[in-house]
């Protein structure tokens, strides 16, 4: 490809959007309180958990802060967000540093079920997660990009629904594919790709955490 599209040197654009936040670390959804503990093992160093198979830790957080060469317990942050406007609040999971050392990645979405946390969506460094702005009805977006080589990109844009983590649009790249670029299965030209980039890239708003895995 002749332009990276590693163009997310973020473009935390001007506006800042701040979520509303809901209660206080002691009022957290009892649902979540084996994924915080288990993020704070790991990331305090536990290598139990930092090896263990364990879905409710995610291992590319502490991954990241290694090779950013940052203290992983007081880079990653939590915030409670109600993502939908359906009442539940979510758990997001994700790079606290001002300087987003670890490029702004959210790690982790949570919800909860029938009193589960369910993960309904994850980040790391080869496919990573970022929040866009709320819509017209209150409901935040989510922007998801990575690659699985130089020859293979993927691009996806959605939305939080009723507890679930909705795709709206793809956006693909295949080098071996006659047409590289395809925007929801229909072929589109290179330029056409990275003006949908670029829009998609613009809605990204970064993540308030109030909560630290440090404290």
């Amino acid at each position: 490809m002749k332009r990276l599209v590693w163009l997310m040197v973020l473009v935390w654009v001007a506006a800042v959007a701040v979520p509303a936040f809901a209660g206080s670390a002691e009022e957290i959804d009892p649902a979540y309180r084996t994924i915080l503990d288990l993020y704070t093992e790991g990331l305090s160093g536990n290598e139990e958990v930092i090896l263990s198979d364990s879905d409710q830790f995610n291992y590319s957080a502490w991954q990241c802060c290694i090779d950013a060469g940052v203290n992983p317990a007081k880079s990653i942050g939590y915030a409670l967000i109600d993502l939908d406007g359906d009442g539940v609040t979510e758990l997001i999971i994700a790079d606290a540093t001002e300087e987003q050392a670890l490029e702004g990645i959210v790690f982790d979405i949570w919800t909860v079920r029938g009193g589960e946390a369910v993960n309904i969506r994850r980040g790391w460094e080869r496919w990573r997660l970022y929040l866009t702005a709320q819509d017209g009805e209150g409901r935040y977006g989510y922007y998801q990009e990575g690659s699985s080589g130089y020859t293979n990109e993927s691009f996806e844009l959605g939305a939080f629904r009723s507890g679930e983590a909705v795709t709206e649009h793809t956006l693909e790249f295949d080098s071996e594919r006659a047409e590289q670029w395809q925007l929801d299965g229909a072929a589109v030209n290179e330029e056409t790709a990275y003006d949908t980039i670029d829009t998609w890239n613009a809605g990204i708003i970064r993540v308030v955490l109030p909560y630290s895995f440090a404290d």
